[in-house]
């Protein structure tokens, strides 16, 4: 239970990951992960995001439902 009294439960993958909080008024954030650990999805009730990330790992863009960029990253190296 959090400070506030609202109860949840978190789900881990295999490797310690956090895939999955559920909160007791029945929403949720999910979480999906690339092999190397990399983030590559959230998820709650009313939205989802996709990061598209390079071959290093840093992520380079962020898609909503539909095919919508959200958002384009530039990193110089």
């Amino acid at each position: 239970m959090q400070p506030s009294g609202r109860r949840r439960h978190l789900s881990y993958d295999e490797t310690g990951r956090l895939t999955r909080v559920e909160y007791g008024d029945g929403t949720f954030s999910a979480f999906r992960y690339r092999p190397d650990g990399a983030l590559v999805e959230a998820e709650n009730e009313s939205s989802k995001v996709t990061l598209e990330r390079d071959a290093g790992g840093l992520e380079v863009a962020r898609w909503m439902p539909g095919g919508v960029e959200a958002n384009r990253l530039c990193h110089d190296r």
